[in-house]
């Protein structure tokens, strides 16, 4: 689950903890969307660093916890109801959500970012690895009591 990945993201060493915890309570906001829109979080999230966000979802696809999708805004400025692995693949046409077809080739492309279901138990693993190295500290990343 999303929401679980970027729990995990938020406790490992990354250097992106804060930018995790926002895309986390994001995610939490938005259970029913399928994909991460950058444009969007940025709107929601106007003091969250869009330089950061950038690199910690790439960073995130790099340890495969999500991948990188492609799709095109819709003439009412939504973002179309599919995704596809690489630019190429989008078809000339697609439906709106009025089920209206209109031409892909002259609507904005949007990078968007959805949970990798494939390799996501397995870096899941070892982002979990790394998060129960830091269970002793507290929510502000200092160590606590009793670790060593």
């Amino acid at each position: 689950m999303l929401l679980d990945s970027f729990a995990l993201l938020a406790r490992a060493d990354n250097g992106f903890r804060d930018t995790y915890l926002q895309l986390e309570d994001f995610a939490k906001r938005h259970a029913d969307w399928k994909w991460i829109d950058p444009v969007t979080v940025s709107k929601d999230l106007p003091l969250l660093d869009a330089f950061d966000l950038g690199a910690a979802l790439t960073q995130a696809v790099e340890r495969g916890v999500l991948r990188i999708k492609y799709t095109v805004l819709t003439p009412d400025g939504v973002l179309a109801s599919d995704a596809f692995d690489s630019p190429g693949e989008i078809p000339r046409q697609l439906p709106d959500r009025f089920e209206v077809f209109f031409d892909t080739r002259v609507r904005p492309l949007v990078t968007v970012f959805e949970e990798a279901k494939s390799a996501a138990p397995a870096q899941r693993a070892d982002i979990a690895a790394q998060a129960e190295e830091l269970k002793d500290e507290d929510e502000n990343g200092f160590l606590t009591m009793g670790a060593e």
